[in-house]
This record gives C-alpha cells, sequence and structure tokens, in this order.
C-alpha cells in the first residue's frame, strides 16, 4: 500500500478542525455490560496457572506420544527388515523349531 508522508498531517489537521462535542453518560445497560466484562475478566485471572499448566501437559503428552509412534515405526520396520533377510530369517525358524521340540 502506497502512503505519502504528507497523509498524516493532513488526518491530523482535519481532525484538530473537527467540532467538539460533549460526552453522553452511558446508559445503565452499557455501564452493566462494561462492568460484567471486566469482573468477568478478572475472574479468568485466576485460572492462568491452572490453564498453563493443563497446556504444558497437553504438549507433553502429544510429544510422547509423537515419539512412542515414531519408535514403534523405526522397530517395526528394522523387524521387517531383518525377517526379509534368508539368513535371519532361517535362524529364528530354527530356533524356534529346537525351542519348540518339533521334530519332522
Amino acid at each position: 500500500m502506497k502512503t505519502h508522508p504528507d497523509s498524516l498531517d493532513r488526518l491530523l489537521r482535519a481532525a484538530a478542525q473537527a467540532p467538539v462535542r460533549p460526552l453522553d453518560t452511558l446508559s445503565f445497560a452499557t455501564e452493566s455490560r462494561t462492568l460484567h466484562a471486566w469482573r468477568s475478566a478478572r475472574a479468568g485471572a485466576d485460572l492462568r496457572p491452572v490453564l498453563r499448566l493443563w497446556h504444558a501437559g497437553l504438549a507433553t503428552a502429544f510429544g510422547v506420544a509423537a515419539l512412542t509412534i515414531s519408535v514403534s515405526y523405526f522397530a517395526g520396520r528394522q523387524a521387517d527388515l531383518d525377517s526379509a533377510d534368508p539368513y535371519t530369517a532361517t535362524a529364528q525358524q530354527l530356533t524356534v523349531a529346537i525351542n519348540s521340540n518339533w521334530q519332522p
């Protein structure tokens, strides 16, 4: 967006020339809503440490879950690679046959 250096000056001069209007008093409804919003915002400030702890716990749980999934994936992949090796696969089959007293 193009900005001109004198545009801010023109805006401030126009604002200075605007007529001054007296401020009206707020209605009862507006005052009530404002006070309620202010008080409820202060009440939420007491829960901030609990919410921070909750967010930290969720982040930690997500990190542990992601780490567990990645370790499980790579361990399963390594097991698949080991079982594809003919020498290792044969040795595993012989080990099972010896340990179970299998006889032909």
